[in-house]
């Protein structure tokens, strides 16, 4: 079975091959925050600002600053 990864697939004009994923994380994200989860919702505010970050140049986008991260408290 041959990969796909690699190949540019038939998409609308203007579909970012990566937008599937962001539909994902904030539906999780609306998920997180309806249910009381805030330390979820942090970070997948995070993990949402970091994929927008590292997607950008793979979408021929100019690549912005990165994401500033929380670091846990101990």
């Amino acid at each position: 079975m041959q990969s796909l990864g690699r190949h540019k697939l038939d998409r609308p004009e203007g579909f970012m091959r990566h937008d599937w994923i962001f539909a994902v994380l904030s539906d999780l994200h609306a998920y997180a925050e309806s249910n009381d989860l805030q330390g979820l919702a942090l970070k997948l505010e995070e993990t949402l600002a970091m994929a927008r970050w590292e997607v950008a140049p793979a979408d021929g986008e100019d690549s912005p600053d990165p994401p500033h991260l929380s670091r846990p408290a101990h």
